[in-house]
């Protein structure tokens, strides 16, 4: 099932590589900021990766990237009794990282002659590199190493000139690297890491 999730999310680029046109490639950098942490403060780190993007269109776009950084969740529930020494108590507290792979459709909108605006949505499949339950009191730990997870996001483009373009973005990765519930009377409250990174990179054209 991994694999073929991997190769559902590789299959536009499969047919891209066959036809002669312009690629981007480049690099990013910027900080992780990881929400899924519901009894602690949550913690800001920094993130990078590579980005190769192919533009299908005047306005539309393709990017996959590989990107790495730290993750967790945490959270409490107290017992039926309202205390934390119930043997109903659930707790957590995971943290670790993953090497990322999203893949997403762009929508570019021209602000003015060099600036441009976009807006972002798409899949992405995540191999965790570090995972390190800290504390787990009656939650299962014995959760998938790899998951997929949605992506989307909005950003900013300077057009330096025809080859090389600067770029900030905003992501956000949701609803993937399921740890855990807290059982509550109606629905229970499912917990994924989730991750906002802010990135500012350069991408390039290097065809001559």
């Amino acid at each position: 099932m991994k694999k073929i999730y991997l190769f559902i999310l590789l299959i536009p680029f499969f047919g891209l590589a066959q036809q002669k046109r312009d690629w981007l490639f480049g690099v990013e950098l910027g900080s992780n900021s990881i929400t899924s942490y519901n009894i602690v403060v949550s913690k800001t780190s920094v993130q990078g990766g590579f980005i190769v993007e192919y533009y299908i269109g005047n306005h539309w776009s393709l990017i996959g990237k590989i990107k790495h950084f730290e993750t967790g969740v945490s959270f409490f529930k107290a017992g039926t009794n309202g205390t934390s020494l119930s043997s109903e108590s659930k707790a957590l507290t995971f943290k670790g990282s993953v090497l990322s792979l999203p893949v997403t459709i762009k929508r570019n909108y021209k602000l003015f002659s060099k600036l441009k605006g976009n807006l972002k949505a798409g899949l992405a499949y995540n191999l965790e590199t570090k995972s390190n339950y800290e504390l787990a009191i009656n939650v299962d730990t014995d959760n998938p190493s790899s998951f997929g997870s949605f992506t989307a996001g909005f950003g900013l483009e300077y057009v330096v000139n025809t080859k090389t373009i600067l770029y900030l973005d905003f992501e956000t990765n949701q609803l993937g690297g399921y740890k855990g519930n807290d059982n509550r009377i109606i629905l229970p409250r499912n917990y994924y890491t989730t991750n906002n990174l802010l990135s500012i990179g350069i991408k390039h054209n290097f065809k001559k």
